[in-house]
């Protein structure tokens, strides 16, 4: 076995299929497998997956129920349920495009973790075209390039040695491994061409939801490795930015066009004021 592609799932069944075809599809000149983790779904996830399996047997379902509500928890089951040396990550609701599981398997024959390409538009009708349509992945999460948990791979033995995904992170436990990654001394590497589609919250409330946690959890992360937090003006600053976003793109969200990613940037600058009270109060 060459690599191992690890995914992690709760009540997914309306998109998982796709990604499943998607990795089927990969024309992977060495042998592969895809582990499915289900962390508990209530849906058809499971006879979706089974499906798949019984027409492709490169494809096995592991019980994550147990497990804690956690990403990171299901990953690392998957992690350990592995048979390869290399692991590719990526979730459920996304779709890999053609050459991905080649370019990471390519690349960690001599690099220790990369990253791949991320592109918003083909999934997500609804949203609003501010940025360039393709999202390079080269992020900065406390001053390190941050993982995407849904499009990276890294060696085994890597991964086992850093001590995999914290279940302690409901979510940014992504950034938090690529900050401990750094932390340790790994160099992590970008692929721009291998590409993961990826669909972003659909509902508003998801959206701002998921937006003013992993703005919050990157204060976690700081604290938890020693790193320096940013100044109050710096956070300031940043959540004005915000807050003159949401006046500037408002009118977007009389239709549902644009809705989520307003509501993602609310629930960021939501995330922001609330550092800045808690300084307030700490005083």
């Amino acid at each position: 076995m060459d690599i191992s592609v690890i995914i992690p799932v709760l009540n997914g069944a309306t998109t998982i299929g796709e990604q499943l075809e998607a990795l089927s599809a990969q024309r992977f000149g060495g042998e592969f497998e895809v582990i499915v983790v289900d962390n508990g779904s209530t849906d058809a996830t499971t006879t979706v997956v089974r499906a798949h399996a019984a027409q492709d047997p490169r494809t096995r379902l592991v019980d994550g129920s147990h497990l804690p509500r956690s990403g990171g928890a299901a990953r690392n089951t998957g992690a350990e349920q592995a048979s390869a040396p290399l692991l590719a990550f990526c979730d459920a609701d996304d779709v890999v495009q053609p050459g991905w599981l080649t370019a990471i398997h390519g690349a960690l024959e001599h690099e220790s973790v990369v990253t791949t390409a991320l592109e918003y538009w083909s999934l997500n009708p609804h949203l609003l075209h501010l940025t360039h349509p393709q999202f390079l992945g080269e992020h900065l999460v406390c001053g390190v390039p941050g993982i995407p948990g849904g499009a990276f791979g890294i060696r085994r033995d890597v991964y086992v040695t850093v001590g995999g995904f914290d279940p302690n992170f409901s979510a940014a436990e992504d950034s938090e491994l690529g900050v401990r990654l750094a932390v340790n001394g790994y160099r992590i590497v970008h692929l721009p061409h291998a590409l993961v589609s990826v669909r972003l919250r659909s509902t508003p409330v998801a959206a701002f939801r998921r937006g003013r946690l992993l703005r919050g959890s990157v204060t976690r992360i700081r604290e938890r490795h020693g790193l320096p937090q940013p100044g109050p003006l710096l956070v300031t600053k940043r959540a004005l930015w915000c807050l003159r976003y949401l006046l500037v793109t408002a009118p977007c969200c009389i239709s549902s066009r644009g809705r989520c990613t307003w509501m993602n940037r609310a629930g960021e600058a939501r995330a922001d004021l609330d550092e800045i009270v808690r300084r307030l109060r700490s005083r």
